[in-house]
């Protein structure tokens, strides 16, 4: 069995979301900081009259917050939890047909370093 994967680029490192899991790809927005949040919480932003929550994946992962690039994007999800939610990524890769064992997942978060070294990479 494959899986249809977008990869991209965070901190140097390739990874790789199945592709129905992704609504859109954006350029980066101005973004509003919610204050004493999270710093998992990259910020709101305003796209289309829709309030859309944007995560940090980097300071999840390594705990060194995102810095906005001109190869930045955002990924929107399709989530069942957050309605409109997406994530800051270094840049864009390409989409790929992927075999189901060739995938390993990523896990753990930064206070869990030894497993997200062992499984940091999914494609």
């Amino acid at each position: 069995m494959s899986k249809t994967l977008l990869s991209f680029d965070l901190g140097g490192v390739g990874y790789g979301i199945p592709l129905d899991s992704i609504r859109e790809v954006c350029l980066p927005l101005a973004t509003i900081a919610i204050p004493k949040g999270s710093p998992v919480i990259q910020g709101l932003m305003n796209l289309r009259g829709e309030l859309v929550l944007l995560l940090d994946l980097g300071w999840w992962l390594t705990g060194v917050s995102q810095k906005v690039t001109d190869s930045s994007r955002f990924l929107l999800l399709n989530s069942n939890v957050i309605e409109a939610s997406g994530i800051l990524i270094d840049g864009l890769g390409e989409v790929r047909e992927v075999h189901q064992a060739d995938l390993s997942s990523v896990v753990g978060t930064r206070e869990d370093k030894s497993q997200t070294d062992a499984a940091r990479a999914m494609i």
